[in-house]
């Protein structure tokens, strides 16, 4: 009996034995598993590389033609700047060969057109009492209508076609006009007098010499010119300002 009890019990404890180790087993294999899915999810990523988006903004040929035009705009502009700056200082210089004070004023919206002082000193007249009376003029220049120009390069102070007369006056002497500016159809300008000398704080818009011709009615003569309150009281500030430093450099 006692053996037989023995023998009951050591099945019950192999039985048993077996029965963990089974449990063991599959519990190890559901490990293994998971760590083989987990694994595979890390090898998985890892074969995924980011790559860099890469915006490529490709022009069009429309595109390109405006940059190309604007550049070319641009270019054209700073070449005919340049041109009218050179016309400019070469119509100042070879109208001295006709003015003692040279004074010349381009129109802003025609470069064909200057205006520009005579007065030749060597033709003065001769007064009574001695002084000079300088026959001083104020003529319009039309570059379109000047031939000599187009061939040779200079200016022809001459021409009838290229040249007009917009005032003449006569003068003391040594004195002149100085063109001051165009505003609206009205050629403003001044006496100029070779000892002229107001200082150095002065500003010419304060002057009160100011005239102009109405270059629509010619022959009406010069008349006053009212300097527009805006330039008189910038003019004012800027004197005033002078006089101020100068007097703190005195003290």
């Amino acid at each position: 009996m006692k053996n037989n009890k023995l023998v009951i019990i050591n099945f019950i404890i192999l039985l048993l034995v077996i029965v963990m180790v089974v449990l063991i087993f599959i519990k190890m294999g559901d490990q293994s598993n998971g760590l083989t899915k987990i694994e595979r999810l890390i090898n998985q990523s890892n074969k995924v590389v980011s790559q860099p988006v890469v915006i490529k903004e490709e022009k069009s040929d429309e595109k390109m033609a405006a940059v190309d035009d604007d550049k070319i705009q641009a270019l054209n502009e700073k070449i005919s700047k340049l041109e009218n700056e050179n016309l400019v200082k070469d119509f100042y210089i070879q109208v001295d060969e006709v003015a003692f004070h040279k004074s010349i004023l381009q129109d802003p919206d025609n470069k064909n057109i200057f205006y520009y002082v005579t007065n030749d000193p060597f033709i003065a007249a001769a007064n009574a009492d001695g002084t000079a009376n300088f026959d001083v003029k104020i003529q319009r220049y039309d570059l379109s209508k000047d031939t000599e120009y187009k061939k040779t390069g200079y200016f022809d102070f001459t021409s009838k076609n290229a040249n007009t007369l917009i005032y003449q006056e006569k003068l003391g002497e040594y004195t002149s006009f100085t063109l001051n500016s165009l505003d609206d159809q009205k050629l403003v300008f001044y006496f100029y007098y070779t000892d002229y000398s107001p200082g150095p704080c002065f500003q010419h818009y304060l002057r009160d010499d100011f005239v102009y011709i109405d270059l629509e009615n010619i022959a009406g003569g010069k008349q006053k010119y009212v300097v527009p309150k805006k330039l008189t009281d910038e003019a004012e500030s800027k004197e005033a300002e002078c006089l101020k430093e100068m007097n703190n450099l005195l003290n």
